[in-house]
């Protein structure tokens, strides 16, 4: 299950760690179990009227992978409609440096141009460096028969951001533009010239309220209302 776009498709998963046997053990199932994401681009998948025989329009598709589970794809064609295209992965293979993908996407329309319904792609890439895939590709869209360059990157994995505030918890306050840990640092840095020449600047509502917030002076908060 997936996601589309542009006849660019962009495919994130793991490189070549397609779906794995039950014999995988220790690194093989770590890499088979990991999330991997790819971007995967069609040139020339998607058309108004005709196909062009050109790169362009381009389906881009971005696809997901969790284990043995694709998520849905979800696709952008920018120079077809400005719609979201989703999709998914019907199938996969994989040997050596190659792999294949079967797509099936939903090609949707916008104001100015109509749906063109589903498309079928089936994607024959060859590995030619750490994460990055070139191949071709055939299809039919509309009852037209297409065929043309693919290219597939493997997206970067996702990094835990270090030391994340914790979210705000109920009713706490202030919580927009600073957070209430904030209060004793911004404080400090408040009564520094510089900062007493920013609170004297901040008569405003927004800057009224933040110095009721720095200083607890009832009163600015009055004249914020």
């Amino acid at each position: 299950m997936h996601r589309l776009g542009r006849v660019v498709a962009t495919v994130t998963f793991a490189a070549l760690a397609l779906p794995a046997s039950p014999s995988v053990r220790g690194e093989d199932k770590a890499r088979a179990d990991r999330r991997v994401e790819m971007e995967l681009r069609l040139y020339g998948a998607v058309f108004r009227e005709a196909p062009t025989g050109k790169d362009d329009p381009a389906l881009l598709v971005h696809l997901e992978r969790s284990g043995e589970r694709w998520a849905r794809a979800w696709g952008h064609a920018s120079q077809y409609a400005h719609s979201c295209h989703p999709g998914r992965v019907a199938a996969t293979t994989e040997s050596g440096e190659r792999l294949n993908l079967t797509l099936v996407m939903d090609i949707r329309g916008d104001s100015w141009a109509p749906p063109a319904g589903h498309g079928r792609y089936e994607v024959t890439l060859r590995r030619t460096k750490e994460g990055h895939y070139d191949g071709r590709f055939t299809g039919k869209l509309k009852g037209v028969s297409l065929q043309g360059r693919a290219e597939a990157r493997v997206l970067p994995p996702y990094r835990k951001i270090k030391n994340a505030p914790a979210p705000a918890g109920q009713g706490e306050h202030p919580r927009i533009l600073f957070r209430r840990q904030d209060l004793s640092s911004l404080r400090q840095k408040a009564d520094t010239p510089f900062g007493k020449a920013a609170m004297a600047k901040m008569t405003d509502a927004i800057g009224l309220g933040v110095r009721y917030q720095l200083t607890g002076d009832r009163s600015h908060a009055a004249k914020a209302v």
